[in-house]
């Protein structure tokens, strides 16, 4: 899988590669079958490489995806990452 730029509608930019959760991650975190779970949610997941976490997107906050480059930097402030301007 191939590191991806998500940028969003609200001019964040997300590293990542995009995955799907287990069916034991949908139980532990909303305590539904997965089908039910991915019915509800209307978007991807993202494996953030760079800071280690797992972060949901919705498509309408998907505003472009492109392939990353070495000079990407990431921009989410909810998590306290401000490198790079924007």
């Amino acid at each position: 899988m191939q590191e991806k730029v998500f940028e969003t509608v609200q001019g964040y930019r997300l590293i990542g590669i995009e995955t799907e959760p287990n069916a034991q991650f949908y139980k532990e975190r909303y305590r539904l079958p997965m089908s039910l779970a991915k019915q509800a949610l209307n978007g991807i997941w993202i494996r953030r490489t760079r800071i280690g976490k797992l972060t949901f997107l919705g498509h309408e906050e998907i505003a472009r995806i492109r392939p990353v480059t070495i000079f990407d930097t990431e921009y989410d402030p909810p998590q306290g990452i401000n490198a790079g301007n924007q």
